[in-house]
């Protein structure tokens, strides 16, 4: 008897579709996340249903954000902004409380809005991640409580996590805080019924996933062994915030954020991300991301300051919940014109307006690209045909090369 589970996401990781976000591991008992080369992938560990997992291999598709990602439909009040999407209202913000502003990676509001809704009902928790406190190197996921302090949740995590890996379908929790696909998978999830109920999304501008191999380049860099280091922060403390390692001694050594993520964590990315359509979370209910300083050309500078984010409010309830927390003294908000933002996020503008170009290059080597419905794939006006055709065959090349180095067949199925 086949199992079909087994070959759907055998599917997924043989294309590199796979972007480690756990939903898989959460939705059936017999998925369990492993480190493969570098990144988490899903590895069957339990034996086929009896009806040959047929009912499973089609819930997975269907929520697999791998595979693709259904935009669904646009509620009455929100507006369409053609690079960052539907949105409510949008704000510019950050946590009022000053020490998990600095604590945060962009102004905290991620992490402050998170302790908040797990302090409104002592009952309940958030879903997030943090650094694991027995294995620095590595991120875990949280269980964020009344009792937590939040700040522990602050700072970006650039090596693999699965953030929906141990989520309780029996047990929710009232909010999610994770990368802009694995608030794609949870909201499939919902739509599939495998929730009873619907965790409030908190999502972040994400530039993809590195290997885990790149934070032991960035650790050489700064000349700190592994088994040395008690403690490590990508960014925060700070904004944009350095990476920083800790050594036994105390000895706190870091590189600056261009040099952290521009040179070498940002160099060694999961194939998934690079043809990811949703870098700044249209399906949260609430997506945060830097609003970076200029300069005179307009260009991001990542001088160090005080934490400055765009706060965008998806849905109704999203901007419910922020109108609820800048009213209770948790977050601090102005309004802001989305358009503002298109300058100092280049590289989410580039990555949006020439999704079409990736996937059709990607589909000209041989693999099977992710289905996207509901989006617009190309934005010609924002960065030219010439632009397109280039990335479509610098895509196309990189794939084949790829595909010549591994020594493999890589079919479109």
């Amino acid at each position: 008897m086949k199992d079909r589970l087994a070959e759907a996401v055998g599917q997924v990781v043989r294309n590199d579709l796979c972007t480690g976000c756990g939903a898989c591991a959460a939705m059936f008992e017999r998925v369990e996340m492993r480190d493969v080369d570098g990144f988490l992938r899903p590895v069957i560990a339990g034996p086929a249903a009896a009806d040959g997992s047929g009912r499973e291999a089609a819930a997975f598709q269907r929520v697999c954000p791998g595979l693709g990602i259904d935009l669904g439909p646009a509620e009455t009040d929100s507006r369409e902004h053609d690079v960052f999407g539907r949105h409510v209202s949008v704000w510019r913000g950050w946590a009022a409380d000053p020490s998990i502003r600095r604590r945060g990676s962009s102004g905290g509001v991620l992490s402050a809005l998170a302790g908040w809704i797990a302090k409104k009902d002592p009952g309940s928790h958030v879903t997030a991640v943090r650094e694991d406190a027995s294995a620095p190197l590595l991120s875990t996921v949280a269980r964020l409580t009344s009792t937590d302090d939040p700040s522990s949740i602050a700072g970006s995590r650039y090596a693999p996590v699965a953030a929906l890996e141990r989520l309780d379908v029996a047990d929710p929790p009232a909010a999610v805080v994770g990368k802009p696909c694995e608030v794609a998978a949870l909201t499939a999830m919902q739509r599939e019924g495998a929730l009873p109920d619907a965790p409030l999304r908190l999502t972040f501008f994400c530039a993809g996933t590195s290997r885990w191999a790149a934070t032991l380049k960035a650790l050489a860099e700064v000349d700190v062994e592994r088994d040395e280091t008690v403690g490590l922060r990508y960014r925060g403390d700070g904004w944009p915030g350095r990476f920083t390692a800790t050594t036994r001694s105390g000895e706190a050594r870091s590189l600056d954020y261009d040099r952290a993520w521009g040179k070498i964590l940002g160099r060694d990315l999961q194939t998934r991300c690079k043809l990811c359509i949703d870098g700044t979370g249209e399906l949260g209910d609430i997506s945060v991301g830097d609003y970076w300083k200029t300069d005179e050309r307009g260009y991001p500078v990542f001088t160090e300051g005080d934490g400055d984010s765009v706060v965008i409010a998806r849905t109704a309830r999203g901007h419910e919940m922020l109108q609820r927390a800048r009213a209770a003294g948790v977050l601090v908000l102005e309004p802001l014109e989305l358009e503002s933002v298109v300058a100092v996020q280049p590289l989410q503008v580039e990555r949006r307006s020439t999704i079409g170009a990736r996937l059709l290059g990607r589909r000209l080597a041989g693999f099977r690209p992710p289905r996207y419905r509901g989006w617009r794939l190309s934005l010609v006006h924002r960065v030219g045909w010439r632009r397109l055709i280039r990335t479509a065959l610098g895509t196309a090349a990189r794939s084949l090369g790829l595909r010549r180095k591994e020594g493999v067949s890589r079919p479109i199925v």
